[in-house]
């Protein structure tokens, strides 16, 4: 970005918004107009529920996520659903 003659560079990027300033205002004016930006969410309440209910019955989480169409990870960021830790079933398979 270059500044203009006898302006410090410096000041040449504080002179726009930044791109964050603009997302959030580009979302707030979204909302006001009934609008709501970002994905979607995969886990509807109905997966959620059957989640939790198979996690308390014993299913593993990687089986779980295997009937649900989700990645295992995918749990973390529910907090509806037990954090269970994941077993390892090969040597490739992720482990926490």
């Amino acid at each position: 970005m270059k500044a203009s003659k006898g302006e410090p560079l410096c000041w040449a990027r504080y002179a726009q918004p930044s791109t964050a300033t603009r997302a959030r205002h580009g979302l707030q004016a979204a909302r006001e107009q009934g609008r709501v930006g970002g994905r979607k969410h995969i886990m509807t309440d109905a997966k959620i529920r059957s989640a939790r209910k198979l996690l308390n019955q014993g299913t593993t989480p990687r089986e779980v996520a295997d009937t649900l169409g989700v990645c295992v990870h995918t749990r973390l960021h529910y907090p509806g659903i037990p954090r269970v830790p994941v077993q390892a079933t090969s040597e490739n398979d992720i482990s926490f």
